[in-house]
């Protein structure tokens, strides 16, 4: 056998290799050949979880490399992404809380591998803080109970990774120690102080759920103490009730648990998509709401609700149809006010009638009207009577309302017509058969009251006079009289007084005066 020559630096080199290789398992793997790459580091730094760890290696090259990894724990590991820029790396995960890891990286060419030396590397001994429950609140519903749960974890300062800590509430209804294996809730966002809230859904009417807080870092789990909540019956919060309807007003009325009374934050009506809380309710807890302003003759719909902390609850759906106007066949209607206003327009065959138009202090209905033949003046607007301060209201002799029903009818003064639009809801109503304003009283006792004011159709309005002369720069040619507008789009109703040149024709509306007032 010829004998070989072995340089010494490479039989120093294998020695190496030996020695390494012992040093991570115990094998005297064969030495590489000359200019095989080195190890030139290894590290270990914590990943993005607690229970993770990254390993890295560096080469001093890659030429004759066929295999690469490293050790982690008596286990190879492979790294899946390869060596990039003479580096490889991996991540070794599922590791447990303050336990020791062995490792080392390796090397080879598919015949002989190179290791590193042996590291030991510690995970965290950090466990997740106690978490408490400082407030729950048990709510009942119709189907399924609903708790809401404030808690605290304490001492976030010490936990290392706050953003990867993960913490809510496990329950149970059936175990009174849950646990993660339970059904679990992970809260979301936690104040600088380390309170969170939870909301559970679902739970059994009339049962005991079990609610224990709980806080985990990687594999490590913390739980706080039990607290045992008695969930709510189905029983219904609040509940919708009748109605009493009227041509334009409604009166709704609901009714609320009074168990649940004292912890209501609202409770009220539901009406045309909009939330209307009631003042108050009575000690069986009904409360009631009027809504004004309606059609005769059309449907509408309402529900009770109650606001019961940040939950809405609502009753059953109720629909009323708002009854069609009847005309009184009295003379006149009692609104509750200072006189009685009469059903009719002065010379109107009917209450939708518009009857006939005078001239102010004129007794007889004409169609022609002008200062030429206007009775109170000389052919001008130089008026002949109620043309100073000492008469500013039509004496009984010139009302046409007097004339045609004797006392005590007459025309309706300034303030009575303010009276009248002040303590009444003006709605505007139009069907083939009439079109005006349908005036309903708002004086309490007398909210069941209404009378029927016309309007033109082709104006969409009308002018009513009333029985005061207006003083003005003018003289006193002009009279007051109150114009009722309906306009279009949002524009809404306009109902005020005018002063207009009392020559000119427009309707009247009279009034009865009360007994008491006589």
């Amino acid at each position: 056998m010829k004998c070989m020559h072995v340089p010494y630096r490479i039989l120093a080199w294998g020695l190496l290799v030996v020695t390494l290789a012992a040093g991570c398992r115990g094998e005297a793997p064969e030495a590489l050949p000359q200019g095989t790459p080195s190890i030139v580091s290894v590290t270990v730094v914590k990943g993005e979880d607690y229970a993770e760890a990254v390993l890295s290696c560096t080469l001093s090259g890659t030429v004759g490399l066929l295999e690469f990894g490293f050790v982690w724990d008596g286990k190879e590991i492979i790294p899946p992404g390869g060596i990039v820029d003479r580096v490889f790396s991996v991540r070794a995960t599922g590791l447990e809380y303050s336990q020791s890891y062995t490792y080392c990286a390796f090397i080879g060419n598919g015949r002989s591998r190179i290791y590193s030396e042996k590291g030991t590397w510690m995970t965290e001994s950090e466990i997740p803080p106690v978490p408490s429950i400082l407030k729950s609140v048990a709510l009942p519903g119709t189907d399924a109970g609903l708790v809401r749960l404030s808690c605290r974890l304490p001492g976030l300062d010490r936990v290392v990774q706050r953003p990867l800590l993960r913490y809510g509430i496990c329950y149970s209804l059936e175990k009174e120690t849950p646990t993660l294996k339970d059904f679990s809730e992970v809260a979301g966002e936690i104040s600088q102080e380390g309170d969170y809230q939870l909301e559970i859904r679902g739970l059994t009417p009339s049962s005991t759920c079990y609610f224990r807080p709980y806080a985990a870092i990687g594999k490590e789990v913390s739980y706080g103490a039990v607290l045992a909540v008695k969930i709510p019956s189905a029983t219904a919060i609040v509940v919708t009730e009748g109605y009493d309807s009227f041509p334009t007003r409604v009166v709704m009325r609901g009714r609320v648990q009074m168990a649940w009374a004292p912890s209501l934050s609202a409770f009220g009506i539901e009406w045309n998509g909009h939330l209307v809380p009631a003042a108050g309710m009575d000690p069986e807890g009904q409360f009631s709401l009027e809504r004004s302003g309606l059609t005769p003759g059309k449907t509408y719909s309402y529900r009770a609700y109650a606001e019961l902390e940040g939950m809405f609850y609502y009753g059953d759906v109720v629909s009323l149809t708002t009854p069609e106007l009847e005309i009184p066949e009295a003379e006149y209607v009692d609104l509750g006010l200072g006189v009685f206003w009469a059903v009719k327009n002065l010379g109107a065959a009917s209450a939708e009638a518009l009857g006939d138009r005078y001239a102010w202090g004129e007794t007889a209905p004409k169609t022609n009207f002008s200062w030429g033949n206007y009775y109170w003046c000389d052919g001008t607007s130089e008026v002949t009577k109620y043309n100073s301060f000492d008469q500013m209201r039509l004496l009984p002799e010139d009302d046409a309302a007097t004339a045609a029903l004797h006392s005590p009818y007459r025309m309706p003064t300034l303030a009575e017509w303010q009276e009248l639009c002040a303590h009444c809801r003006f709605v505007y109503h139009k069907t083939s058969s009439m079109i005006g304003y349908i005036v309903t009283s708002q004086v309490e006792g007398y909210k069941d009251r209404s009378i029927f004011i016309p309007i033109e159709d082709y104006y969409v309005s009308a002018s009513y006079w009333t029985s005061d002369v207006a003083c003005l720069n003018v003289g006193f040619s002009k009279a007051y009289l109150y114009q009722l507008v309906h306009l279009p789009g949002a524009l809404g109703d306009d109902v005020d007084s005018r002063t207009v040149n009392r020559c000119a024709g427009y309707y009247i509306r009279p009034v009865k005066a009360r007994q008491e007032n006589l």
